[in-house]
């Protein structure tokens, strides 16, 4: 009954659409412009084709409110994440050539005198991934657990001023702490809302009450962690950038 409420919309538009809109993301890309301007952009035509798929290739438009609002909130943290990186990631380029200069300086000048950071024998894989994610933890660096990994809430330092360790190793490298914190934070939520749901009798609106706020405020928490834990996962594989 409900399917005769609407018609089928006009896939072979909607392909036309998303394409344009791809030939544009490429354009952008290689245009003349500030990289802010190019991010935001980006994002922006990203979230036009997100919203195209999810109303008309989902269905969304066609289904309830609460199911849009289970569906969008996904994409709302993603969004979330992307700008919280955003500044951190438009002052690598800037700070890049500094840090690497002064970092081998001084690691050169450390090894020289045989300071602990760079007098480590070779350790086993396993034992690295233990201890470095047990430093992670505490959101301190991976290499020797002496210096601290931020400056502040969402500042990080460049590098451990104790062990010479280079924490971003290059531009763009801490994407992958958005996945890390995506995944936490999707785990947490999607578990919590089917626990609560299999064991207590909430109403649909009662856990989006509850969970909403816990997606929006807990990847702002994380978000130190994810990066401490990326960064732990990358020394672990490979001890020297």
């Amino acid at each position: 009954m409900a399917a005769a409420e609407h018609k089928h919309p006009n896939y072979m538009a909607i392909f036309w659409y998303l394409a344009i809109l791809t030939v544009v993301e490429i354009a952008v890309i290689y245009a003349p412009l500030p990289k802010v301007t190019i991010v935001v952009l980006l994002c922006s035509l990203a979230l036009g084709k997100a919203a195209l798929v999810a109303m008309y290739f989902m269905h969304l438009r066609f289904e309830t409110r609460t199911l849009g609002l289970v569906a969008i909130t996904p994409l709302m943290i993603a969004t979330l994440l992307v700008f919280l990186l955003l500044p951190d990631g438009l002052a690598v380029a800037k700070r890049t050539v500094g840090v690497k200069a002064a970092v081998s300086a001084r690691s050169t000048e450390w090894r020289r005198r045989g300071i602990p950071g760079w007098s480590m024998a070779p350790e086993r894989r396993v034992v690295r991934a233990r201890r470095a994610f047990g430093r992670a933890a505490r959101l301190v660096c991976p290499r020797c657990g002496r210096s601290p990994l931020f400056r502040g809430p969402f500042r990080m330092a460049p590098a451990c001023s104790a062990c010479g360790l280079t924490f971003e190793r290059a531009q763009g490298y801490f994407v992958g702490a958005i996945y890390v914190n995506y995944a936490v934070t999707t785990v947490i939520v999607i578990g919590g809302y089917f626990l609560l749901w299999a064991f207590t009798e909430l109403s649909t609106a009662a856990q989006l009450a509850l969970w909403l706020p816990v997606a929006v405020v807990f990847p702002i928490w994380f978000f130190r962690y994810s990066r401490s834990f990326w960064l732990a996962l990358e020394y672990a594989v490979n001890p020297e950038p």
